[in-house]
């Protein structure tokens, strides 16, 4: 099986498995968080990923072939995007032109040291793929 092939399939059995991990997430209503409540609206809920085995860059060019160009956000007290400077880009405005996916498990709960430490390669899983697949979405 080549590369691109294991790859896809690889893909393909995480999307099947995370659509069977679908777990609604509310927040409050309070004017602080308005802008976070929109987001949540709208952005799909439901990516997960087994960073283990997981390439960020294959897996952001293989979204931005298929013109997927939502971003990976992480679901903590407030919505943040890995990889993305908040300063530099509105969040409405990613989430519009782009989207926007919230991945599980990225709330602010954190058990022991290895959810801790699988916390941290998620982060940087996220950060170099939403680098990636902004540049594709700007240009779309």
């Amino acid at each position: 099986m080549s590369k691109q092939s294991y790859w896809l399939v690889i893909l393909c059995c995480m999307s099947a498995l995370s659509a069977c991990n679908f777990m609604p997430q509310t927040l409050s209503g309070s004017d602080e968080n308005a802008e976070q409540d929109i987001s949540m609206s709208t952005a799909e809920k439901i990516e997960s990923i087994d960073i283990e085995y997981a390439d960020a860059k294959a897996e952001a060019n293989f979204a931005i072939q298929k013109q997927d160009f939502h971003l990976l956000a992480l679901n903590n007290k407030v919505i943040s995007i890995p990889g993305i400077d908040l300063n530099n880009y509105a969040l409405a405005e990613l989430e519009q032109q782009c989207g926007l996916k919230i991945l599980a498990n990225s709330g602010d709960d954190i058990a022991d040291d290895s959810e801790l430490s699988m916390r941290k390669k998620l982060f940087a899983y996220a950060a170099q793929y939403n680098q990636l697949v902004l540049i594709a979405c700007r240009e779309k």
